[in-house]
């Protein structure tokens, strides 16, 4: 059926280096198990499963419609309300959040608008909204994710005013790797850190702070997008900013 949706593109960061440089054994025996367990959580709201659970169980769920192809995962609506257009950027904010205390398998979003057609029993997404959130979310520079300007019209504004911790929008300079026209106006980012947390200085790695000069010339990619998404944490987190106090 084709209806308006809000549609998420959700890419795991480095999954080709992540296959490449690991035993698949691992990969697929331990960490993409536990990664199930995040968009588990990140979908159903629910208690943290204990065992892996399986695309069925992944789905088995009214809150976001769910679809997952190797390294890209696509959340959608299931009807065209405020609640549901909510729940989809909850739903990504959590994936966000949740995936970055495991290095292999965060995520960088998008999150778009418009006429989906969806035909789950044969596996089929198709609409401009996919190709809009996807092209979005592949020219970030940063661990996170951004509203396109076809979701930031839907916004309900009134709702958001009301009831401003309920969304997981901040507006805030999204960190683009190239000039874009159709995106040179997107401010509304996912905002992952009101996942609750403690104190976290977000480190480089555990021998540094700051990433050095090596790092710089051999992963500059890596670093910028690790400069994009501290800064944003410092810029934006509740919880951290008030022991930086």
């Amino acid at each position: 059926m084709i209806t308006n949706r809000t549609v998420a593109v959700c890419d795991i960061l480095g999954f080709r280096n992540l296959v490449l440089t690991h035993q698949l054994n691992a990969v697929v025996e331990r960490i993409l198990p536990f990664f199930s367990k995040i968009l588990h959580h990140s979908t159903h709201q629910g208690e943290f499963p204990l065992t892996p659970p399986s695309l069925k169980e992944l789905k088995s769920q009214t809150r976001v419609g769910l679809a997952w192809f190797s390294d890209t995962i696509i959340l959608y609506s299931f009807e065209d309300t405020n609640e549901d257009f909510r729940r989809v950027i909850e739903a990504v904010g959590w994936l966000i959040f949740e995936t970055m205390s495991i290095p292999y398998t965060r995520v960088r979003a998008a999150v778009s608008y418009g006429d989906l057609f969806v035909d789950e029993q044969n596996g089929l997404y198709i609409g401009a909204p996919i190709i809009e959130a996807y092209e979005l979310q592949s020219i970030q520079q940063w661990v996170g994710g951004a509203l396109a300007p076809s979701a930031a019209g839907r916004i309900p504004t009134q709702d958001l005013a009301r009831n401003p911790l309920d969304w997981w929008l901040t507006e805030y300079p999204i960190p683009l790797k190239c000039h874009d026209p159709r995106f040179i106006n997107t401010r509304f980012a996912i905002d992952w850190t009101k996942g609750i947390h403690h104190y976290w200085p977000m480190e480089w790695s555990d021998k540094s702070k700051e990433p050095t000069d090596e790092d710089k010339v051999q992963q500059p990619d890596v670093v910028a997008k690790w400069i994009n998404t501290r800064d944003f944490h410092l810029a934006k987190c509740y919880y951290c900013s008030k022991q930086q106090r």
